[in-house]
């Protein structure tokens, strides 16, 4: 009851037009598209430009699946809104509407990239995602999940002083969705525990003043040394 509950207020949020507008014009949001067009594109490159099958879990509205299809991918998307759907559909995209924690509708073995952006946090059952995606890569397939960083350094000075951390904010107006924050500590545990083997860890920056919506100010260049003190994690793993 409860996952089916925060599934529809997933669904009912970012299912609407303009749902992402508030992220979208964030300079670490464009850190972070920079960081996953890298990654994504190096595997393509690396595997000779086959005709390579790569999976947008919470695909969105689309954006980062036509970022896909321009490197080259044969490219699918899963998302719980009907309406997203719709919108990568008309995109070229093989897009399928299912919530995650009920399983993926593919094969075993079936793809050889999964992307997860912004999408972990969201969902109560982390342990059925995790078993899913490995499930549908293909042996030595690569998963790339961004997810925010529970313990970026200006949530750690909020708990020190007693605050609540603000990525886990139970009445601000998306924030809400964060159901299951993660740390590098826990995140690296998990994929480790589910046969994944850690290829790399970024972040995209180190922040300095947040305001719930938007970084006001940070660092990209500490984002670099410290990934563990960063805004967002970036793992890139493999299937073992």
């Amino acid at each position: 009851m409860v996952m089916s509950k925060t599934s529809d207020w997933n669904r009912d949020k970012f299912g609407k037009k303009g749902a992402f507008s508030y992220y979208e014009g964030n300079k670490e949001n464009s850190i972070r598209i920079e960081i996953i067009k890298k990654k994504v594109g190096e595997f393509y490159q690396n595997r000779g430009k086959k005709k390579l099958k790569i999976l947008d879990l919470g695909c969105g509205d689309g954006k980062i699946c036509q970022l896909f299809k321009s490197i080259g991918f044969d490219v699918y998307g899963v998302d719980v809104s009907k309406e997203n759907i719709k919108k990568v559909n008309k995109l070229g995209v093989f897009g399928l509407a299912a919530n995650i924690e009920k399983g993926l509708p593919y094969g075993d073995n079936f793809f050889d990239y999964v992307f997860a952006g912004e999408v972990i946090e969201h969902l109560i059952d982390s342990r059925t995602f995790f078993y899913e995606v490995n499930r549908v890569l293909k042996k030595n397939g690569f998963l790339l999940i961004t997810t925010p960083n529970l313990a970026h350094l200006p949530e750690r000075f909020r708990l020190l002083f007693g605050k609540n951390p603000t990525q886990v904010s139970p009445i601000h107006d998306f924030l809400y969705l964060h159901v299951r924050p993660f740390t590098w500590d826990m995140l690296k545990y998990a994929l480790e525990l589910y046969k994944f083997k850690i290829l790399s860890l970024k972040s995209t920056m180190v922040v300095f003043r947040w305001d719930g919506d938007r970084v006001v100010c940070g660092s990209r260049f500490l984002g670099n040394l410290f990934p563990t003190f960063g805004f967002t994690l970036i793992v890139e793993v493999q299937k073992r």
